[in-house]
């Protein structure tokens, strides 16, 4: 607890990625130089103050600027991720794509053309409600069809459901 600390003039606490103060007078935590999770905030500093016979004077933040930045961001689809990969070249990205169908491979390549991508999500869109329905006796194939069609509301390409009944067929046999 912060009562038990010493009166001190000034007390630097260990190591928390944020910074922030703590309880009354001049107790901080530091915060990391820099960021190391896209959950922390990319505004980091120093304390920098005197230390005179009066005690702390000219307590200020001095904000750090170099490293790169880590920023999250979300995009409609993958043209969109570009654009914003390309307007934040100097920062490290999770990239969040909101998608109504699987990405194609040419899709991943162009996105991790980017150097600056070091993190993608996928969050799939839905629209119209979702009704239960019993599929109980269907083959591999109608399941299939089924999820794919409730996923991303469209009939899967030909060479997708081939993929996965060979898949399935295969560890059949194993």
């Amino acid at each position: 607890p912060v009562e038990f600390l010493p009166k001190s003039d000034y007390i630097a606490l260990g190591h928390l990625h944020k910074k922030q103060k703590m309880g009354a007078g001049n107790c901080y935590y530091s915060g990391s130089p820099l960021q190391y999770s896209f959950d922390e905030r990319p505004d980091k500093s120093v304390k920098v103050f005197d230390l005179t016979k009066e005690g702390v004077t000219g307590l200020k933040d001095v904000p750090l600027t170099s490293g790169r930045k880590l920023v999250r961001l979300t995009a409609e689809n993958v043209d969109d991720g570009v654009k914003l990969l390309e307007e934040y070249p100097d920062a490290l990205v999770e990239l969040t794509l909101v998608l109504s169908a699987p990405l194609t491979k040419a899709d991943s390549l162009l996105l991790y053309a980017h150097e600056n991508l070091v993190s993608l999500l996928t969050e799939i869109r839905v629209e119209g409600e979702l009704v239960f329905e019993s599929r109980k006796g269907l083959s591999d194939e109608a399941l299939f069809d089924a999820y794919y069609k409730s996923a991303y509301n469209t009939a899967p390409k030909e060479e997708v459901k081939t993929l996965f009944l060979e898949t399935i067929a295969e560890l059949s046999e194993n």
